[in-house]
């Protein structure tokens, strides 16, 4: 199956079960299709949390089944850097579609700015 769209988390913080972890259920990006809503499990697997330290990256396929934990912490918060990847013909179909960038921040963008924020030729 070709990867279209792919994601990579970038944790800042330690996460454990009480800080909302990101949870996948594995194999599911071979399902072919999204989960029914209160679709819970897919072919035997259930949800399982993704536990990492500050530091670590998950990069995983975009459809796998996954989700965000809940934080039953008091005093701390889940930090995470999220970067998509995508396939060239995806890369400016997110929407909302057309998506037009502030023009003032655009003027002051050099050249490498521009294209990581998607100038390329269509």
């Amino acid at each position: 199956m070709p990867v279209w769209i792919c994601t990579a988390h970038f944790y800042l913080s330690d996460i454990a079960e009480d800080l909302c972890p990101t949870y996948i259920i594995p194999g599911s990006h071979k399902s072919g299709r999204k989960p029914d809503r209160g679709e819970e499990t897919w072919n035997g697997h259930s949800p399982e949390p993704v536990l990492c330290k500050a530091g670590d990256v998950l990069f995983f396929r975009s459809e796998i089944w996954h989700s965000g934990g809940r934080n039953t912490t008091t005093d701390r918060s889940r930090y995470l850097l999220q970067v998509h990847y995508s396939h060239r013909n995806i890369a400016q179909k997110f929407s909302p579609w057309p998506w037009e960038f502030n023009p003032e921040i655009i003027a002051t963008a050099s050249e490498r700015q521009l294209r990581l924020l998607g100038k390329h030729p269509e």
